[in-house]
């Protein structure tokens, strides 16, 4: 044991910080304001009554009312499935918070674990694994029942277990983090390009196949599920309904035009106290209705509306979309921390968090920045290609819907390989700097 906590005191440290920071972080806020506050947006309401459901009923529905009625075509299982296990056990919402506080002290050590392996640097994987410990996004999003955190583990599972070539359960890490967010359906191709530059023996190609066989294991019976209820082999519905409801719309009302969604039909979840659930922070309308645009039926509306807009206006339309690809590339929500979370609880500490607010975005785009440093260094190029690969098709698949004021949580899942690249520009730089000094000399 003693040999044990030797070779792996730095892991332990780390995995430690993090998780003490975070657990600080969630024991002072319910001390103030009760457990309700791990609940203080309105998709971790969501992801609590599909949980409850799901133990109550056996329905995947967010319905509060008759939920057998209109099963979920947007929400995909995993991180419920993961709420699910807590409401089945009835513990306190502390103990699903320690949970998730625990994911992300294994992220911090998964994050040292690949600077040594891809980078060959300690002091590299110390900075980026401390950084993200003490990181207040991570920490606030983290300590919600929020999805964004648990997709981050299981995404840079897949990335360790993938640069470990342990491609099988690489494939079912990448798998769960599809059902978590469908997003990452879309980036897998990423790990199917990086096959034929990665140097493997003939068996090991061979095997390589299992990544795709056990991702499409794992994906594939909830696209079943949906052909069976929707008539869709798609994970979810929430793509074009989501480039309708950000994308379509910004780009309509910055153009003057008629932005429109589809009729409600009056025998659709036509049920007493439906009209009267809206969900918390909800923009798009009551709750019947809120449901209905999720349906997979409407996506030829979105689809139609969307094609009309960019055949009408295909040079602005691509400007606009590059645009808000870059601004949610480099998206954080330091700001909304400030705005949305502390302010109004405390309104006069702004002259005081102001400037943290600037240095952390001063120091988050200088990290970036920092990210881009190890591709002109050939040994660490294909890595750094292939981590940067992934945030940037994410961008750009998002564009306008990872620009809003909270929505800096869609790069959570992307925040452990900026800092490891940041980490990495930054040794490489010193050492750059160090032999030229001494060549001086």
């Amino acid at each position: 044991m003693i040999n044990f906590f030797k070779k792996y005191r730095i892991e332990i440290f780390i995995f430690c910080l993090t998780v003490f920071i975070r657990m600080t972080y969630a024991f002072s806020i319910q001390s103030f304001f009760g457990e309700d506050v791990f609940l203080s947006y309105s998709d971790a309401f969501i992801y609590e009554v599909l949980a409850k459901n799901m133990v109550s009923s056996g329905v995947f529905s967010e319905a509060l009312v008759a939920p057998e009625l209109v099963p979920d075509a947007m929400r995909t299982p995993g991180y419920p499935i993961f709420l699910a296990i807590f409401e089945y056990l009835n513990v306190p919402r502390i103990l699903i918070i320690f949970a998730q506080n625990i994911l992300a002290g294994i992220i911090a050590v998964l994050i040292y674990r690949l600077s040594l392996g891809m980078f060959n640097s300690h002091l590299s994987g110390i900075i980026a694994s401390a950084f993200y410990a003490f990181d207040p996004t991570a920490i606030y999003w983290t300590n919600l029942l929020m999805s964004d955190q648990f997709a981050g583990f299981f995404f840079i599972l897949t990335v360790y277990l993938f640069w470990k070539k342990k491609y099988a359960w690489s494939g079912v890490a990448l798998g769960i983090t599809a059902l978590i967010r469908p997003i990452f359906l879309y980036l897998a191709p990423i790990f199917l390009l990086a096959f034929i530059f990665i140097d493997i023996e003939k068996s090991k190609k061979i095997k390589a196949l299992f990544f795709t066989f056990s991702f499409l294991a794992v994906v594939f019976p909830w696209m079943l599920r949906n052909y069976f209820l929707f008539g869709s082999w798609q994970l979810s519905s929430n793509g074009w309904m989501a480039i309708h409801f950000f994308t379509s719309s910004e780009f309509a009302s910055k153009y003057g035009i008629t932005h429109t969604w589809p009729e409600t039909p009056e025998d659709f979840y036509n049920v007493s106290g439906a009209d009267e659930t809206g969900i918390v922070g909800s923009t798009i309308g009551p709750k019947r209705q809120t449901l209905y645009y999720y349906e997979f039926s409407n996506q030829p509306f979105y689809k139609k509306y969307f094609f009309n807009l960019v055949r009408a206006h295909p040079f602005d339309f691509t400007v606009f979309s590059l645009e808000s690809s870059f601004k949610t590339f480099i998206k954080a929500d330091y700001d909304y921390l400030m705005n949305h979370v502390l302010l109004p609880e405390a309104p006069w500490v702004k002259p005081i968090v102001r400037p943290f607010i600037i240095f952390s975005y001063t120091l988050w785009y200088l990290i970036l920045a920092l990210a881009v440093v190890p591709i002109f260094y050939k040994k660490h190029r294909f890595w750094t290609v292939f981590i940067l690969s992934f945030p940037v098709l994410n961008a750009l698949l998002t564009g306008a819907i990872g620009d809003g004021s909270s929505q800096g949580r869609y790069n959570l899942p992307f925040l452990p390989f900026f800092l490891l690249l940041g980490a990495a520009g930054v040794y490489e730089l010193w050492l750059r700097f160090q032999s030229r000094i001494g060549s001086t000399n």
